[in-house]
C-alpha cells in the first residue's frame, strides 16, 4: 500500500505523461531542436562551456610562497581534469627578461617534476611587461590559449639576462632554472624573434672562486651558443671584488657598435646612463655590494644627491663616487665600480648597483 506521499509521485508522473502525450508537436520539435543545438555547442565550443577562469595570482614571492601557489593549482587541475592550466607572467620593465622567462619554466618545472601534472596540460606565456611583475594562474579548455603580450622592438643596449656561477651563489631553494644553459636557450630565443638585434656575452670570472670553475664555465657556454647556431660572441674580463663568476648576456641595436675599449661593458653601462639622463630618469633605489662590515648609513650619507626621487644626472653619480671614496676604511670607488644598471622605461627610473671595496681591517 502506498503512502500519500508515493500517490503524489505516482500522480504527479501519470499527470506529465498525459501532458507529453497532449503537447503541441510544434513545442516537442523545438525542445528537441534546442538540445541539438546545445550539444553542438558543447562539442564544438568547448570554451564557451568553460570559459577560460584566473585561478589564482602571486607577485614577486620568494620561493616557499610561489610553491604554496603551485601546490594548490596542481591540486585543482587534478580535479578539473577537462581543463589545461596557464602560467601567465609579467615582469617589471627593469626585470631582465631572460631572469623573467627562467623564473616561468621553473614554475612550470616543479608542477610537472614535483606535482604530477602532466607537461601537455600546462603552457607557459609570457605577458610582457606591466608595472608590477607577478603570475596568473589561469584554468583553460584544452585546445584554448591565451596570447602572449606584444613584443617591442630593441631600440636600445639592454641586460637580457644575468646569472651567477660558482659554489654558494645560487639560493639554497629556488624554483627558478639557474644553469647557464637555461639562459643561452632563451637568449637565442629572443635573438631568433628580434632579427632587428645582435647580442653579446659579458663573462667576468671571479678572482674569489676556483679558476677551474671559471674554465667550465666559458667553455659550457661557448658550447651552448654553437648548440643554437650563434657566434661565441664572449668577452672575457676580471674585474675586482665580485663575489660569484658572473654571465651578463645583452641585446643591442644591430647598428650600435662597440668601440675597442678595456672594458666593453662598461661602454654598454655608459649607453644607458646617457639614456636616463636624456630622458630625466629619476633615482629609485642604489645598493651597496662587496661590503662586509661598513655600515651602509656611513657610505649613504656621502651621496645625498642619490636619494630616491632625484634626477639622476652623470655629473652627480661621478661626484657622489669621489665623495664615497673619502671613506677612510674602503678603497677608491671608481666609475667601473658600478656593476649594474637597470632602467625601467615606462616608469622612467633607474637602479644603481655599486661595488665597495672595503680595506682590510688593522690589527691591534
Amino acid at each position: 500500500m502506498l503512502n500519500r506521499s508515493s500517490n503524489r509521485k505516482v500522480f504527479f508522473n501519470a499527470e506529465a505523461q498525459r501532458h507529453r502525450a497532449t503537447e503541441n508537436p510544434k513545442k516537442v520539435f523545438t525542445r528537441l531542436h534546442r538540445s541539438i543545438i546545445g550539444l553542438f555547442i558543447c562539442l564544438v565550443f568547448p570554451s564557451i562551456v568553460h570559459p577560460q577562469t584566473k585561478f589564482d595570482q602571486f607577485g614577486e614571492v620568494i620561493a616557499d610562497d610561489a610553491q604554496a601557489y603551485l601546490d594548490l593549482f596542481a591540486q585543482e587541475l587534478q580535479k578539473q581534469s577537462k581543463l589545461n592550466g596557464v602560467l601567465l607572467g609579467y615582469r617589471r620593465d627593469s626585470y631582465p627578461p631572460g631572469a623573467h622567462l627562467r623564473s616561468l619554466y621553473g614554475y612550470f618545472d616543479y608542477l610537472v617534476d614535483k606535482r604530477g601534472v602532466a607537461d601537455s596540460r600546462l603552457q607557459v606565456v609570457d605577458g610582457g611587461v606591466r608595472d608590477k611583475g607577478g603570475v596568473e594562474l589561469w584554468l583553460v579548455p584544452q585546445g584554448s590559449t591565451i596570447p602572449a603580450g606584444a613584443r617591442t622592438p630593441v631600440l636600445q643596449a639592454l641586460i637580457f639576462d644575468e646569472i651567477n656561477a660558482g659554489d654558494g651563489c645560487w639560493p639554497e631553494f629556488t624554483l627558478d632554472r639557474y644553469e647557464p644553459k637555461d639562459a643561452v636557450k632563451f637568449y637565442a630565443g629572443a635573438l631568433k624573434e628580434h632579427p632587428e638585434a645582435k647580442g653579446i656575452v659579458f663573462i667576468n670570472p671571479s678572482s674569489k672562486k676556483p679558476l677551474a670553475q671559471a674554465r667550465k664555465l666559458i667553455s659550457d657556454t661557448k658550447a651552448e651558443l654553437e648548440k643554437y647556431g650563434l657566434p661565441p660572441n664572449i668577452i672575457i674580463s676580471y674585474p675586482e671584488g665580485i663575489e660569484c663568476h658572473e654571465v651578463n648576456f645583452w641585446l643591442m641595436p644591430a647598428t650600435l657598435s662597440i668601440p675597442p675599449v678595456p672594458r666593453p661593458e662598461q661602454f654598454l653601462f655608459a649607453q644607458l646612463l646617457l639614456e636616463a639622463e636624456e630622458n630625466e630618469f629619476a633615482i629609485r633605489r642604489v645598493e651597496f655590494v662587496g661590503n662586509t662590515w661598513i655600515r651602509d648609513y656611513v657610505l649613504r650619507r656621502k651621496i645625498p644627491a642619490l636619494n630616491e626621487g632625484e634626477i639622476f644626472r652623470r655629473e652627480v653619480l661621478n661626484a657622489s663616487l669621489a665623495s664615497l671614496s673619502t671613506v677612510p676604511s674602503i678603497y677608491k670607488v671608481r666609475p667601473q665600480d658600478v656593476i649594474n644598471i637597470s632602467l625601467d622605461r615606462p616608469g622612467k627610473t633607474i637602479d644603481l648597483m655599486i661595488l665597495v671595496r672595503p680595506r682590510p681591517k688593522k690589527r691591534r
